[in-house]
């Protein structure tokens, strides 16, 4: 009995370890699939006809609502201050990175970097992942280009 235990108290942490060694992978997983679920849900979400493409007209419109809702104080221009006010606003709601992302992509769409993003400069931005998943460039993303492009990033676990 004596010789088994230190055998087993052996196995046992190297399960342990094997164990803890898969966690990080295993968030990363879980990570990966709540944002190909969260693609999907855009995607059906800017899918107002239900035919299962999103056209440009209909990324469009989203990003002229975005930029309406953006654009607090109706003066036709996103300025520094009302990306600092949706950045504190998402983190009183616990999404903070939401707000950093929005920074960045204010940075980004600010052509001419006066600190202003105006209508022109937001509607020229399309989001990276309608540009990476329109494999044909025709400037519309079907479901099955974006399930591929999520496939191909890793975003979800392959199906059988």
């Amino acid at each position: 009995m004596n010789r088994r235990m230190p055998a087993f108290a052996a196995l046992a942490l190297a399960l342990g370890v094997a164990v803890a060694a898969s966690a990080p992978a295993m968030a990363q997983d879980s990570r990966m699939e709540k944002r190909a679920d969260r693609m999907t849900r855009t995607f059906e979400r800017l899918d107002k006809n239900g035919d299962g493409v999103v056209d440009r007209s209909e990324l469009e419109r989203k990003q002229e609502r975005s930029f309406q809702r953006l654009d607090a104080n109706n003066d036709g221009v996103i300025d520094r201050a009302e990306i600092e006010a949706l950045k504190a606003k998402r983190a009183k709601n616990g999404k903070g990175k939401g707000g950093e992302k929005m920074a960045k992509r204010f940075q980004r769409a600010d052509e001419n970097r006066d600190g202003k993003v105006t209508q022109s400069e937001f509607m020229s931005m399309t989001p990276r992942w309608f540009a990476k998943a329109d494999e044909n460039r025709d400037g519309k993303v079907t479901k099955a280009e974006l399930e591929m492009w999520l496939d191909r990033k890793g975003s979800r676990k392959k199906r059988d």
